[in-house]
């Protein structure tokens, strides 16, 4: 149930206890299913199923174009009939179902995801790195701790997505506040950086 079917049959567990009854007398029928345990394996396995996913975006270098195995979140969605499957990496083909757009929003202005591609058969859903930067005239920066996107023109970070894991999820840092409380003068950065000389200050 919870697996592919085996061609033979398959292992059952029994409890090997002894007997209390005594000889001769019939003992009551093994039940060889724990139900209390089906049915608990069951309620977690749907509360999975049902719960939202913290992160719904990962970054994807070589992906086409974004894609997306739902439309709940996506705006302008568009039933398609004759699109092109998706490709993926074992060969395997996805069907597209619909076209849709959606928004990012960043601390500045939302980056723009158009034409997503959505096929209900996909796991996670996929930013297209290329159609990103082409799209929002941004550039992508990756480290081993995230990465940043940039606004092309300033080089100026608009979101930073902090990961400790295997791939690089859309899950934005929280903000930074920085207060400057007054206004910096020459005996400020003499305190700052102690005895420079006034040619480097």
């Amino acid at each position: 149930m919870l697996g592919p079917r085996l061609s033979t049959s398959p292992n059952q567990a029994y409890f090997a206890g002894s007997s209390s009854h005594p000889p001769g007398v019939p003992q009551p029928p093994v039940d060889p299913w724990n139900h209390q345990a089906l049915l608990a394996a069951l309620n977690v396995a749907n509360s999975i199923a049902a719960s939202p996913q913290a992160v719904e975006w990962f970054m994807d270098t070589s992906a086409a174009s974004h894609m997306s195995s739902n439309t709940d979140k996506l705006n302008s969605s568009t039933p398609v009939y004759n699109s092109p499957p998706i490709v993926v990496g074992n060969g395997a083909t996805l069907p597209v179902t619909h076209r849709a757009s959606t928004l990012i929003p960043t601390a500045r202005s939302p980056l723009s995801l158009p034409n997503v591609l959505v096929s209900p058969s996909l796991v996670k859903n996929l930013i297209s790195v290329r159609s990103l930067t082409r799209d929002n005239n941004v550039s992508v920066e990756f480290d081993a701790f995230g990465f940043s996107v940039k606004d092309l023109p300033t080089c100026s970070v608009i979101l930073r997505c902090n990961s400790d894991d295997e791939f690089y999820p859309l899950a934005p840092s929280p903000p930074e506040a920085l207060a400057a409380t007054s206004t910096p003068t020459v005996e400020l950065w003499h305190q700052r950086l102690g005895h420079p000389g006034r040619h480097t200050l």
